[in-house]
């Protein structure tokens, strides 16, 4: 069995975050924007920090057998709060893990 672990997004790699967050088959189950760049991506994990610093909230990297696959989070939508989970394809088996 895959062994799930978890870290706060500013400990994970940004290389290889930036790497799955710009991969097409993951893109095509997001919220359509531009590619991200070192400089985007470092503001977006500004964001998701903030997010995670509000005790209702938890934004965190995935890791599967100490590999990162993505990121996951209970963070704030238009309707209230929404459990995201962005794993690279790869990884795509362990959501409902993720999910408990």
């Amino acid at each position: 069995m895959k062994q799930l672990s978890y870290q706060p997004l500013d400990r994970a790699d940004t290389q290889q975050l930036l790497a799955i967050l710009n991969k097409s088959d993951v893109r095509d189950h997001l919220i359509e924007h531009a590619l991200f760049n070192e400089q985007s991506l470092t503001q977006w994990i500004r964001q998701k920090q903030n997010i995670d610093s509000q005790a209702q909230y938890l934004v965190q990297a995935v890791y599967v057998d100490q590999v990162l696959a993505g990121w996951c989070g209970l963070q704030p939508d238009d309707d209230g709060v929404e459990l995201a989970i962005v794993l690279d394809p790869r990884f795509w088996g362990v959501g409902p893990r993720v999910f408990q």
